[in-house]
Protein backbone atom coordinates (compact mmCIF):
# COMPACT_ATOMS: atom_id res chain seq x y z
CA UNK A 1 0.00 0.00 0.00
CA UNK A 2 1.32 3.35 -1.24
CA UNK A 3 1.02 5.87 2.01
CA UNK A 4 -0.18 9.21 1.00
CA UNK A 5 0.34 12.84 2.58
CA UNK A 6 -1.92 15.86 1.93
CA UNK A 7 0.26 18.71 2.13
CA UNK A 8 -0.59 22.18 3.03
CA UNK A 9 1.88 22.94 -0.54
CA UNK A 10 4.56 21.01 -2.73
CA UNK A 11 7.61 19.86 -1.19
CA UNK A 12 9.78 22.19 -2.73
CA UNK A 13 7.79 25.20 -1.18
CA UNK A 14 8.47 24.24 2.63
CA UNK A 15 11.58 26.44 4.20
CA UNK A 16 14.85 24.89 6.27
CA UNK A 17 15.09 27.30 9.50
CA UNK A 18 16.02 27.10 12.50
CA UNK A 19 12.86 28.58 13.92
CA UNK A 20 10.56 25.15 14.12
CA UNK A 21 13.22 22.80 16.32
CA UNK A 22 16.60 22.23 16.93
CA UNK A 23 19.40 22.66 14.84
CA UNK A 24 18.42 23.59 10.89
CA UNK A 25 15.49 21.71 10.10
CA UNK A 26 12.98 21.28 7.01
CA UNK A 27 9.67 22.24 8.47
CA UNK A 28 6.61 21.03 6.57
CA UNK A 29 2.78 21.63 6.75
CA UNK A 30 0.26 18.79 6.60
CA UNK A 31 -3.27 19.94 4.95
CA UNK A 32 -6.19 19.25 7.67
CA UNK A 33 -7.04 19.39 10.84
CA UNK A 34 -10.11 17.82 12.68
CA UNK A 35 -9.69 19.28 16.06
CA UNK A 36 -9.72 23.08 15.60
CA UNK A 37 -8.48 23.68 19.11
CA UNK A 38 -8.69 27.54 18.77
CA UNK A 39 -10.20 30.03 16.65
CA UNK A 40 -7.01 32.09 16.69
CA UNK A 41 -5.11 29.39 14.48
CA UNK A 42 -1.63 30.83 12.92
CA UNK A 43 -2.31 28.43 9.99
CA UNK A 44 -6.33 28.43 8.98
CA UNK A 45 -5.58 27.77 5.29
CA UNK A 46 -4.29 24.40 6.66
CA UNK A 47 -7.62 23.24 8.08
CA UNK A 48 -9.27 22.30 5.13
CA UNK A 49 -8.81 18.60 5.16
CA UNK A 50 -9.69 18.72 1.31
CA UNK A 51 -6.75 16.63 -0.60
CA UNK A 52 -4.24 19.59 -1.82
CA UNK A 53 -1.17 18.50 -2.47
CA UNK A 54 -1.40 14.44 -2.12
CA UNK A 55 2.43 13.25 -2.11
CA UNK A 56 3.67 9.72 -1.21
CA UNK A 57 5.50 9.43 1.74
CA UNK A 58 8.24 7.77 -0.46
CA UNK A 59 8.73 10.59 -2.72
CA UNK A 60 8.82 12.93 0.80
CA UNK A 61 11.45 10.94 1.97
CA UNK A 62 13.84 11.29 -0.95
CA UNK A 63 13.24 14.96 -0.60
CA UNK A 64 14.31 15.43 2.76
CA UNK A 65 17.41 13.48 2.61
CA UNK A 66 18.10 15.33 -0.45
CA UNK A 67 18.60 18.43 1.78
CA UNK A 68 20.28 16.44 4.29
CA UNK A 69 23.01 15.84 1.75
CA UNK A 70 22.64 19.53 0.33
CA UNK A 71 21.87 21.56 3.18
CA UNK A 72 23.26 19.73 6.01
CA UNK A 73 19.90 19.82 7.77
CA UNK A 74 19.12 18.00 11.75
CA UNK A 75 15.70 17.32 11.07
CA UNK A 76 12.68 17.54 10.25
CA UNK A 77 9.61 19.39 11.43
CA UNK A 78 5.83 18.25 11.26
CA UNK A 79 3.23 21.02 11.21
CA UNK A 80 -0.18 21.62 10.72
CA UNK A 81 -3.36 21.42 10.00
CA UNK A 82 -2.71 18.29 12.81
CA UNK A 83 -0.03 15.88 12.43
CA UNK A 84 -1.95 13.25 14.26
CA UNK A 85 -5.01 13.21 11.69
CA UNK A 86 -1.96 11.56 9.09
CA UNK A 87 -0.31 9.78 12.03
CA UNK A 88 -0.03 6.72 10.00
CA UNK A 89 2.20 8.36 6.94
CA UNK A 90 3.76 10.86 9.26
CA UNK A 91 5.07 7.87 11.35
CA UNK A 92 6.45 5.51 8.14
CA UNK A 93 8.19 9.34 7.36
CA UNK A 94 10.17 9.59 10.33
CA UNK A 95 11.00 5.81 10.64
CA UNK A 96 12.79 6.74 7.41
CA UNK A 97 14.20 9.81 8.00
CA UNK A 98 15.20 8.95 12.05
CA UNK A 99 17.32 5.57 9.79
CA UNK A 100 19.01 8.22 8.12
CA UNK A 101 20.49 9.93 11.09
CA UNK A 102 17.98 12.93 11.40
CA UNK A 103 15.80 14.05 14.36
CA UNK A 104 11.74 14.50 14.28
CA UNK A 105 9.84 17.21 16.01
CA UNK A 106 5.81 16.66 15.82
CA UNK A 107 3.62 19.40 16.73
CA UNK A 108 -0.09 18.80 17.91
CA UNK A 109 -3.07 21.01 19.18
CA UNK A 110 -3.67 17.46 21.62
CA UNK A 111 -1.89 16.96 24.74
CA UNK A 112 0.34 13.88 24.87
CA UNK A 113 -1.76 12.16 27.64
CA UNK A 114 -4.53 12.55 25.37
CA UNK A 115 -2.80 10.54 22.54
CA UNK A 116 -1.40 7.96 25.27
CA UNK A 117 -4.75 7.38 26.40
CA UNK A 118 -6.82 6.61 23.45
CA UNK A 119 -3.98 4.17 22.36
CA UNK A 120 -4.59 4.12 18.52
CA UNK A 121 -1.97 2.05 16.79
CA UNK A 122 -1.09 5.01 14.53
CA UNK A 123 -0.83 7.94 17.10
CA UNK A 124 1.27 5.65 19.17
CA UNK A 125 3.66 5.01 16.56
CA UNK A 126 3.89 8.52 15.22
CA UNK A 127 4.45 9.23 18.83
CA UNK A 128 7.42 6.30 18.78
CA UNK A 129 9.44 8.38 15.91
CA UNK A 130 8.91 12.19 18.04
CA UNK A 131 12.37 12.98 19.37
CA UNK A 132 10.64 16.12 20.96
CA UNK A 133 6.48 16.37 20.86
CA UNK A 134 5.04 20.47 20.85
CA UNK A 135 1.93 19.39 22.71
CA UNK A 136 -1.59 21.61 23.32
CA UNK A 137 -3.68 23.76 21.48
CA UNK A 138 -2.86 28.22 21.12
CA UNK A 139 -4.57 29.64 23.86
CA UNK A 140 -4.42 33.55 23.11
CA UNK A 141 -4.91 34.35 25.95
CA UNK A 142 -1.16 32.57 27.58
CA UNK A 143 0.53 34.00 24.48
CA UNK A 144 3.74 34.65 25.07
CA UNK A 145 6.58 36.34 22.60
CA UNK A 146 9.21 34.82 24.94
CA UNK A 147 8.63 31.01 24.29
CA UNK A 148 10.76 28.30 22.72
CA UNK A 149 9.25 26.94 19.61
CA UNK A 150 5.46 27.77 20.58
CA UNK A 151 2.88 30.19 21.37
CA UNK A 152 1.03 30.24 24.34
CA UNK A 153 2.62 28.57 27.31
CA UNK A 154 0.14 26.10 27.85
CA UNK A 155 2.24 24.30 25.41
CA UNK A 156 5.13 21.87 26.22
CA UNK A 157 8.74 20.70 24.76
CA UNK A 158 8.33 16.99 25.67
CA UNK A 159 11.00 15.27 24.99
CA UNK A 160 10.26 11.64 24.12
CA UNK A 161 13.85 10.47 23.22
CA UNK A 162 17.06 10.82 24.42
CA UNK A 163 18.22 11.96 20.99
CA UNK A 164 17.92 15.93 23.22
CA UNK A 165 18.28 17.00 26.49
CA UNK A 166 16.11 19.46 27.80
CA UNK A 167 19.11 21.48 29.81
CA UNK A 168 20.89 21.84 26.52
CA UNK A 169 18.27 22.72 24.45
CA UNK A 170 17.47 25.65 27.79
CA UNK A 171 21.00 26.56 27.28
CA UNK A 172 20.68 27.52 23.30
CA UNK A 173 19.26 31.03 22.61
CA UNK A 174 15.94 31.23 22.17
CA UNK A 175 15.80 32.03 17.77
CA UNK A 176 12.90 35.14 17.40
CA UNK A 177 11.63 35.60 13.93
CA UNK A 178 9.15 33.95 11.12
CA UNK A 179 8.87 32.00 8.16
CA UNK A 180 6.51 33.41 5.53
CA UNK A 181 5.04 31.70 2.63
CA UNK A 182 2.89 33.58 0.17
CA UNK A 183 1.15 31.54 -2.62
CA UNK A 184 0.39 32.26 -6.19
CA UNK A 185 -3.67 32.70 -4.46
CA UNK A 186 -2.44 34.73 -2.04
CA UNK A 187 -2.63 32.26 0.90
CA UNK A 188 -0.20 32.58 3.73
CA UNK A 189 1.97 29.77 5.33
CA UNK A 190 3.48 30.92 8.68
CA UNK A 191 6.15 29.13 11.10
CA UNK A 192 8.35 29.82 13.62
CA UNK A 193 6.15 33.22 15.55
CA UNK A 194 7.78 34.75 18.23
CA UNK A 195 6.51 38.42 18.13
CA UNK A 196 3.08 38.59 16.37
CA UNK A 197 2.62 42.36 16.87
CA UNK A 198 6.01 42.35 14.66
CA UNK A 199 4.28 39.79 11.91
CA UNK A 200 0.74 42.23 11.92
CA UNK A 201 2.40 45.27 11.52
CA UNK A 202 4.32 43.53 8.49
CA UNK A 203 1.46 42.09 7.23
CA UNK A 204 -0.50 45.41 7.53
CA UNK A 205 2.22 47.15 5.66
CA UNK A 206 1.99 44.52 2.88
CA UNK A 207 -1.92 44.85 2.68
CA UNK A 208 -1.07 48.88 2.60
CA UNK A 209 1.57 48.10 -0.44
CA UNK A 210 -1.23 46.14 -2.30
CA UNK A 211 1.13 42.83 -1.82
CA UNK A 212 -1.74 41.06 -0.14
CA UNK A 213 -5.36 41.21 0.52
Amino acid sequence: MTLLLNLADQLANFPVSRLNGPGLRYAFWVQGCSIRCTDDCLNPNCLDPAPKVLVPVDEAAAHILRLQVQHGIEGVTFLGGEPFDQAEALAELGRRVQAAGLSVVTYTGHTLEHLQRQARPDWLALLAVTDILIDGPFVPQLRSDSLRWRGSSNQRLIFLTDRYRPEEIEATPVEKGFNILIRPDGTLTISGLQNKQALETLLQTWQEDGWIE
